[in-house]
C-alpha cells in the first residue's frame, strides 16, 4: 500500500519498520524506516508502538513531540492499532 494523498488517520507498516504510508503530519516521514526515531528526551517511541501493535495488538503510546505549528515540545500520546491479519497499524494522537 503506498498513496500519497493526505489522510487524516496515519497508516503505519510494514510494523517492524514502522514508515508512515499515508497520513504523515509531515510529508518528509512518508515512506522513511523510522524504527530508530526518537522523542525530544530521548525515547525511542516508535520501537514502542511496534512493541505494542505485536504485542496486545494495540494500546496507547505516551512521548514528547514538538508541536507542528508552535514548534513547541509537548505531551502526546498516540493510540497505536495494529490491523488484523496484515502488517500495518493506524495511529491516532492527541
Amino acid at each position: 500500500m503506498r498513496h500519497r494523498q493526505a489522510s487524516p488517520v496515519p497508516i503505519v507498516g510494514p510494523a517492524q519498520h514502522a514508515p508512515f504510508e499515508i497520513g504523515a503530519a509531515n510529508e518528509k516521514l512518508v515512506g522513511k524506516n523510522l524504527i530508530n526515531l526518537k522523542d525530544q528526551s530521548g525515547k525511542e517511541f516508535i520501537k514502542e508502538f511496534v512493541a505494542v501493535a505485536n504485542g496486545n495488538g494495540e494500546g496507547w503510546v505516551d512521548y514528547d513531540w514538538a508541536h507542528p505549528q508552535t514548534k513547541k515540545v509537548e505531551g502526546k500520546s498516540t493510540l497505536f492499532k495494529r490491523v488484523a491479519g496484515t502488517n500495518y497499524a493506524v495511529a491516532v494522537g492527541v
